[in-house]
């Protein structure tokens, strides 16, 4: 019989199982270290991009702000011409 099952498997060794008692101490501690960077890497990152947007938000004003002065200088230019023109 070639498809014969293959019955049940094999008894396993005891172990430590999943949960409470399958990592030592040092192991726990190495992963909570790991967690640790790995979160301050994170944050890094975000305050990165926040910084980023913030300046691009300050550039963008920078740049909105001198093309308002320019359009401002010349209507007041705009305006004592036209006011010389009918006086």
């Amino acid at each position: 019989m070639k498809n014969k099952p293959a019955g049940l498997p094999s008894a396993e060794v005891a172990g430590p199982y999943f949960g409470v008692h399958d990592m030592s101490t040092d192991q726990l501690q190495e992963r909570r270290l790991h967690a640790m960077e790995i979160f301050r890497q994170q944050k890094e990152v975000v305050e990165q991009r926040q910084r980023q947007d913030l300046l691009k938000q300050i550039r963008e004003q920078e740049y909105e702000s001198r093309a308002l002065d320019a359009m401002r200088a010349e209507f007041v230019l705009f305006c004592y011409f036209l006011v010389e023109i009918l006086i």
